[in-house]
């Protein structure tokens, strides 16, 4: 076969064509010339390797048909590194963002004519010492269609963008230099089985390397290692597959002689625990140069998200009394199982506190650097995760390493997504052998890792023919993993409707649906007969502003059993830097590389930025997931329980510390006893208080915080891991009083004469007075800007309604014998007859305190609202914020739990959440005062009752107006934006799942409220 061939026949229009002379995957291990170097684990060290990433020669085409035969690429050529995607190099393809949609005519399996080609191009060198010996070309990913050629002669082909491919280039390579020279085709008939939430790039993205073997080699492992929660011992089962390769003419006879595996399992010491050694006899035909070792190990460490114990298993091949090589298995003893809806690990059901997580570097794409992805693991545990769903295809290699080094449980997903063909592709016969390869490819290269407890056949996808018989061949391939297989759970072919009940469930282990209410969850926990655990698949959509009732549904979790937690959707957004015309990065989404055919910025929908910086959000989920809980039995008599949530390990490698606060002060601490509490046990704990009436007086909190006290492979020492809070008594903060306000000499005055304004010395301090504000800058979940079909969301109702415009008909004002200045108005939207009204009434109670009192009727005709509350300026220079609530980060009444009452303080700067579309951000709820500075004159606002509020440089309308963070720049006020919310609707997490629940949304009707302002002056000690 040639080039000319594959251009001819269109081989990326073939589906039934999936490879051309690829070797058959394995678990993709480098050979090292001895034990010692092979157990220390880095393939890059092994004199065997030879990397090939760096600068190549690179020229891309419009077409494949512009490509010489051989692919050449043209004198004046630029060069490109490898790993990267073309799309981000400054080529004329650009990057493309799709969800559903394919992101061109959908007529599987055709692709457009104007297909970006890329050809590549260097030279490499055979090391003189790998003279005689077998080539191996492993090119980790290459998207989507690749060919290799080596000295201009054509090695091979291979579909499949996310796992490797390897090719024995030893006919065609030479001692002297050598040509590689790779061509890479954009869009094929892949892409209709590659058609997932992501970005659609370009190139080879993933690492390029040779190594060598000698003839005989040993070809693949298999390891299984079982554990025994009962006998704690660890059953060992190897598979050991080699090959002979003849090298050149005079061995085509093959070996003459046996073959002696020798297996040796240390442990992290370099102890041996377990030995074993086999013979395979010289002709094929004897074993078929297959063996098996077996061992039983008394004792042994089992391997847990909590505790990753790895050993590592040395396997030698002896041929000819000499070592021919040494390869590396890293193994950790764990069992997998299903039993009484409950899933198991090592024999205990584990609450499965998972996030989705794809691939992206804001800069390098779909590059992922050792760095990048310890950043990813270190922040997971850091944040109480303990499980991930390599969404939707499989990852680089060395995730699976650090996967299994730091303690992750993976369910390994499969590179099969057609959700723009949902119904069809999963029983087109065309594409079975597709399924097939990715679906056991995957299974083939990543089967040694422990950390992989279940095989997932891919992703919105739908259930067909081609998944069953994939999955069988999986199941008697691996037998000691489940299978996730989320479409088996619809009701139709079309992706509504899941059922829950399944059918045969042949197909699937679990029940796993995406975006399921907490009702329904709650149903199948109680009604249900299916025996199968509940994990969600997807829930919990994190875009923008997002992940509201987090804390219902894990309420959920731990009440019911049968419910087993899930993953959230999902771990980062998808941003891409970008600069506008002054310099200033910020994150592009779809549609701002100039494609037509895009779904914005759905893809930015992640629990942090692409920087990997913490969505406000994430904190709801490390809170609701900590590995602990305290219980008080008696708050005022310090008595109280603290209960281990572990699966495994004790609370020993954690120190707890206690304080008292009183109005977010701290008046008393101390540190809690040893905390030998083994998993799943408790403690009783009675606190020392230095002065027990400090717990009668109001607003007095007792707050646990558990922390590291060691430094782990993912944390400092000092990490916060979990904490708890406790309030005293019932006693509210006490309203302020004339007496109480009378801090410093700051007189405030009122006049109406003008309109409503307020003095402090003369100085007016509003650029603008409270007025009425029910509108918010919308959030993803509140309707996706840009899209077509959000007339029904929020977003939609709001804007038909006119609550971003709200016309003011009429406005009186009027002031009262006791000097109280009272404004009414009554404002309408786009509907005439629906006439908000508005009252507003300021007094004097001392001469630095006001009261404002509120009252606001919405005519029941109108839809829910976004909030209820009042919108105000203070002249510029108040930057200085201190506050009394919830915090320190953005917080939303159905996404709060993970924010304590306390004292906090920052800049109003520092309060906007810099979401990559702008939209409604750093609200604060259950809000007793707050106090902004300009450094002369302080201002509290003081809460009747509690309140949400934000400060900010920007109205709600300057965010909904800009797509980008950089215009939100651009729309930056120096006055200081303050809103005073007796309620916000919460966020939900209604952009890809259920919308905000009812008893977080707003209806329309009568409200009251107030507030106290307490001007005082600031003094060196403020």
């Amino acid at each position: 076969m040639s080039n000319s061939e594959s251009v001819a026949k269109r081989w990326w229009e073939m589906p039934e064509l999936t490879e051309v002379n690829r070797l058959p995957m394995t678990s993709c291990l480098v050979p090292f010339p001895s034990q010692a170097e092979a157990r220390e684990y880095a393939k890059e060290a092994s004199p065997w390797h030879l990397s090939l990433n760096g600068d190549w020669g690179f020229h891309l085409y419009e077409t494949p048909e512009e490509v010489p035969v051989p692919p050449t690429i043209p004198s004046e050529a630029r060069t490109i590194e490898v790993p990267s995607n073309w799309t981000l190099q400054g080529t004329f393809d650009k990057p493309i963002y799709t969800n559903v949609k394919m992101p061109f005519e959908n007529t599987p399996p055709r692709v457009p004519e104007k297909n970006p080609t890329g050809v590549y191009e260097r030279e490499f060198s055979v090391p003189s010492d790998w003279s005689g010996k077998r080539l191996v070309l492993h090119i980790g990913g290459a998207e989507s269609y690749l060919e290799v050629y080596v000295n201009g002669g054509f090695v091979g082909m291979a579909k499949d963008t996310r796992l490797p491919s390897e090719f024995d280039i030893t006919p065609f390579a030479t001692e002297q230099t050598n040509t590689l020279t790779c061509k890479v085709i954009k869009w094929s008939d892949a892409s209709y089985v590659e058609d997932q939430d992501q970005w659609w790039m370009g190139g080879i993205y993933r690492n390029v390397y040779l190594y060598s073997t000698e003839a005989a080699q040993i070809n693949d492992l298999f390891v299984r290692a079982d554990y025994d929660p009962d006998s704690r011992a660890g059953g060992l089962r190897l598979r050991a597959q080699l090959t002979y390769t003849p090298t050149s003419a005079d061995t085509q006879t093959g070996p003459r002689s046996d073959f002696y595996l020798t297996a040796r399992l240390q442990d992290r010491h370099g102890s041996v625990v377990w030995e074993g050694r086999t013979r395979i006899g010289w002709s094929f035909r004897e074993h078929e140069y297959e063996t098996e070792l077996t061992g039983d190990l008394p004792g042994i460490s089992p391997w847990s998200s909590e505790e990753p114990t790895l050993y590592s298993l040395l396997v030698t091949l002896e041929h000819d009394d000499r070592t021919v090589e040494c390869r590396c298995v890293r193994v950790g003893f764990r069992r997998v199982e299903i039993h009484d809806r409950e899933l198991l690990i090592n024999g205990r059901p584990v609450l499965i506190r998972g996030v989705n997580r794809h691939e992206h570097d804001d800069r390098r794409g779909k590059v992922m650097t050792r760095e990048r992805m310890l950043q990813d693991i270190r922040t997971l545990k850091q944040f109480n995760f303990n499980a991930v769903r390599t969404s939707h295809y499989p990852d680089t290699i060395e995730w699976y390493d650090l996967c299994d080094e730091y303690g992750i449980y993976l369910i390994d997903e499969a590179n099969i997504e057609s959700h723009a063909n949902y119904d069809s592709i999963c029983r087109d016969p065309r594409w079975s052998r597709a399924f097939e390869d990715r679906i056991m490819r995957m299974a083939a290269r990543d089967k040694n890792h422990p950390s992989i407890i279940a095989w997932s056949a891919g992703n919105e996808s739908g259930h067909g023919e081609n998944h069953v018989s994939a999955i069988t061949k999986l199941r008697a391939y691996d037998p000691d993993r489940i299978i996730h297989h989320e479409g088996e759970v619809k009701t139709h072919w079309h992706q509504r409707g899941n059922t829950y009940t399944g059918g045969v469930n042949r197909s699937n282990d679990l029940v796993n649906p995406m975006y399921p209410t907490i009702e329904s969850i709650i149903e199948y926990a109680t009604l249900a007969k299916d025996p199968r655990p509940m994990i969600l698949c997807e829930y919990s959509h994190a875009m923008g502003n997002s992940n509201g009732s987090l804390a219902e549904y894990w309420d959920a979790f731990e009440r019911y059993k049968g419910l087993q937690g899930g993953f959230i959707w999902e771990w980062v957004d998808h941003g891409i830097v970008q600069s506008d015309d002054q310099g200033r990065e910020f994150w592009a989404y779809g549609g701002d590389f100039g494609e037509t055919i895009h779904d914005g910025n759905f893809v930015a929908d992640g629990l942090v930025w692409p920087d990997r910086k913490p969505h406000p959000g994430l904190y709801e989920f490390k809170k609701l997931a900590q590995p602990l809980s305290v219980e008080a039995l008696s708050v005022t008599e310090g008595r109280f329980v603290i209960r281990s949530k572990t699966d495994f390990v004790s609370l020993a490698w954690l120190a707890g510390e206690w304080r008292v606060e009183v109005e977010g002060e701290v008046v008393d601490r101390g540190s809690l006893p040893e905390l030998s509490v083994p998993a799943g046990g408790e403690l009783r704990v009675e606190l020392p208080y230095a002065d027990p009436d400090t717990l009668l007086r109001p607003e007095a909190y007792v707050i646990f915080e558990f922390s590291s006290a060691e430094p782990t492979a993912w944390c400092e020492q000092g990490h916060l891991v979990a904490w708890e809070q406790h309030l005293a008594t019932t006693r509210r903060l006490p309203a302020p009083t004339a007496a109480a306000a009378t801090r410093g000499e700051t007189n405030l005055s009122l006049s109406s004469e003008n309109g409503l304004e307020i003095m402090a010395e003369n100085n007016t301090l509003f650029a603008a007075t409270p007025s009425l504000n029910l509108f918010r800058a919308t959030t993803d979940n509140d309707g996706i800007r840009g899209w077509e079909g959000q007339e029904e969301k929020p977003m939609g109702q709001w804007l038909a309604a006119g609550f971003q415009k709200l016309e003011q008909i009429t406005h009186s004002t009027h002031t009262r014998e006791n000097g109280a200045i009272s404004e009414e108005a009554q404002l309408r939207g786009t509907d005439p007859h629906a006439l908000i009204s508005y009252a507003q009434t300021v007094r004097s109670v001392s001469p630095n305190m006001l009261r404002f009192d509120y009252a606001i009727t919405i005519p029941d005709s109108l839809p829910t609202l976004p909030r209820v509350g009042v919108i105000m300026e203070l002249v510029p220079g108040f930057e200085s914020l201190v506050w009394y609530g919830r915090g320190p980060h953005e917080n939303h009444i159905d996404r709060k739990r993970g924010y304590p009452v306390s004292r906090y303080s920052g800049s109003v700067r520092d309060q906007y959440v810099p979401y990559i579309m702008p939209q409604e951000n750093g609200s604060k709820c259950e809000v007793r005062w707050f106090e902004l500075s300009n450094g002369e004159i302080s201002l509290r606002f003081h809460a009747d009752p509690e309140f949400e509020f934000s400060a900010h440089h920007f109205r709600p309308l300057d965010l909904f107006e800009s797509r980008h963070t950089n215009e939100v720049e651009d729309r930056l006020r120096a006055e200081t934006v303050v809103s005073i919310d007796l309620v916000q609707r919460g966020v939900g997490t209604g952009s890809c799942g259920p919308q905000t629940r009812p008893d977080y949304c707003i209806a329309p009707g009568h409200y009251e409220f107030g507030f106290w302002l307490i001007a005082s002056k600031v003094t060196s000690g403020d």
